[in-house]
């Protein structure tokens, strides 16, 4: 079973390209305490993230490395490509979306009357999954299957209560506020909050519900390979990653044609016998 490097949410509004959540946003790197007291293997991932044997690069800590403004722009496509799978491979990382559409609506009151001018208006936003690269091209279109299905049920809650922009004007507050801090400590000369200090995406995961449900979602994937949430407490979304046979690897292996043509054949002429025998018996008690 593949399993999931990480989950991103990304938006593109008036504000532009945002990272509003990644989980998991930390990663344990060689000098922390965590790490401490432990003894060194020779396969563990050294401080520029390669394999101390082969020299190979972590998935995990190459992710680890990319930016989130970075990430924001490669996870955000063009306009055109919304309501389509996205696949975009990064080095030893494949990423696997849905790109979408959300309708902003007017808030009602309660008699279900329109508020304020009745603004409507379109922003994306993309629910990417990012997996190692020798995940096969099935588990990556089981992963759209997924992401699909998120898509379709937070644009479904934000046409009907608004849900997905409330739940991103909270993550967009947060970074917003985290923002303004390191700018004040940087005119006032101060040296800026070390790492220790409180993420700002624990911070949204604590006031909001969709980082939450993100979450639940990614660490489902980790533990058994299934998803079962509620968006908003309204739309359920179920999913079962597949199991992957040794046949299935041999269907998409290099010979798959020639291998499911051997198989259908084989079928095929035990069909055959089954015929001939029926008609046989058939024969024989007719004499």
């Amino acid at each position: 079973m593949t399993k999931p490097l990480s989950i991103v949410l990304v938006t593109c509004g008036s504000r532009g390209d945002r990272l509003l959540f990644r989980y998991p946003y930390e990663f344990v790197s060689q000098g922390s305490d965590r790490g401490r007291g432990l003894r060194r293997s020779r396969y563990v991932v050294n401080s520029i993230g390669q394999n101390s044997r082969t020299g190979v690069r972590s998935p995990d800590v190459e992710l680890s490395e990319y930016p989130d403004d970075v990430l924001a722009g490669l996870l955000t496509p063009k306009v055109a490509m919304c309501g389509q799978k996205f696949q975009l491979t990064v080095d030893n990382v494949t990423f696997v979306g849905y790109p979408s559409f959300a309708r902003r609506v007017a808030k009602q009151d309660s008699d279900g009357r329109l508020q304020g001018n009745n603004v409507k208006s379109l922003f994306q936003f993309n629910v990417v999954f990012a997996l190692p690269t020798d995940a096969t091209s099935y588990v990556i279109a089981a992963y759209h299957d997924l992401v699909k299905r998120l898509a379709i049920g937070m644009a479904h809650e934000e046409r009907r209560c608004g849900f997905l922009s409330e739940e991103t004007a909270i993550m967009l507050a947060v970074h917003e506020g985290e923002a303004a801090r390191i700018l004040e400590e940087q005119k006032r000369g101060e040296t800026i909050a070390s790492s220790s200090d409180k993420s700002p995406f624990s911070v949204v995961l604590e006031r909001s519900k969709l980082s939450d449900m993100l979450k639940h979602a990614y660490e489902s994937l980790l533990s058994d390979g299934q998803v079962s949430l509620l968006i908003n407490n309204w739309i359920h979304v179920g999913f079962i990653l597949p199991l992957i046979t040794p046949v299935m690897q041999q269907l998409q292996s290099d010979d798959s044609d020639s291998y499911a043509a051997d198989c259908l054949t084989s079928f095929d002429i035990r069909l055959s016998r089954t015929v001939v025998s029926v008609s046989l018996v058939n024969s024989l008690l007719h004499l």
